[in-house]
């Protein structure tokens, strides 16, 4: 699983297609070793640390903004942004859309040396001291790997496992998210309707697309640093394996929606705000 920089309390998650459970129980607790194997379960637990990493950076670059209006914003997102909260979504979504044998599957080459040594990597970047790494030699990283194999590896990588389509979406959907939850608390006179900020946010998806992709190769290059082409091909092939690519999309699902879900929490909380101005 790719790195988790994403988060909420998702009532929608309650959709769980054609898969069915004979064993509640027993299904609990494969979804938890298998957030456990998986490096997930830490990732989530260390969002509260990239998240603040991230909110000193936007201090540090943000001009005009008054202290005590960031500080504000900072506290409502940190409040949505709850790791017990998404670990509980997270978990529920899972259960309920990916199979017991594809999680056997996955479990099985979690638990594979390769398998091992992917999680920890994966986990070893998502602490916020690793953030500050990355954004410290991402761009060294980037130019020593233009056009080249390693280059198309993890270019390959990324196409198996969704994850540039997959940030874009979720991106795409925060926006849209918090921007109609902000304006749902407007006075009617001065709302936007749905389809205005739809086409706002539409109207911007090409930047979206050119950057995400940028930052997913720049965190692949980071991450996997240490892997040997061999290995990279391996994982590779994982993630094109039909047990692969469905536990791949529907974690991917289960996080855009918990991110979504904080992303209204934190417009309804703003636009509540701005109409008591």
């Amino acid at each position: 699983m790719t790195n988790i920089m994403r988060v909420g309390v998702v009532v929608s998650l309650i959709l769980c297609g054609d898969v069915c459970f004979a064993d509640d129980h027993k299904s609990d607790q494969l979804v938890q070793t298998l957030m456990q194997k998986s490096g997930m379960k830490k990732q989530i637990e260390q969002m509260p640390q990239l998240l603040q990493a991230e909110l000193d950076q936007q201090q540090a670059e943000a001009k005009g903004i008054p202290q005590e209006e960031f500080n504000r914003f900072s506290g409502i997102a940190r409040s949505a942004f709850n790791p017990k909260m998404i670990h509980a979504a997270v978990q529920t979504y899972i259960k309920l859309n990916l199979s017991e044998n594809d999680m056997k599957e996955v479990l099985e080459w979690l638990d594979s040396p390769l398998g091992t040594k992917i999680t920890k990597m994966e986990e070893n970047a998502s602490t916020a001291e690793a953030y500050k790494e990355m954004q410290a030699i991402g761009a060294k990283l980037m130019n020593e790997n233009k056009d080249s194999a390693r280059m198309n590896k993890i270019i390959k990588l990324d196409k198996a496992t969704g994850a540039t389509q997959s940030t874009v979406n979720t991106v795409m959907n925060i926006q849209l998210a918090m921007m109609t939850a902000m304006s749902a608390a407007m006075e009617a006179d001065k709302r936007p309707s749905f389809e205005d900020v739809q086409d706002l946010v539409k109207n911007i998806q090409p930047q979206i697309q050119a950057a995400m992709s940028q930052v997913v190769q720049m965190q692949f290059l980071y991450t996997y640093r240490e892997l040997t082409d061999n290995e990279i091909d391996r994982y590779t092939q994982f993630a094109e394996s039909k047990s692969g690519q469905r536990y791949h999309n529907v974690s991917i699902m289960a996080i855009n929606e918990a991110l979504v879900h904080a992303a209204r929490n934190i417009g309804s909380r703003l636009g509540m705000r701005m109409n008591r101005v």
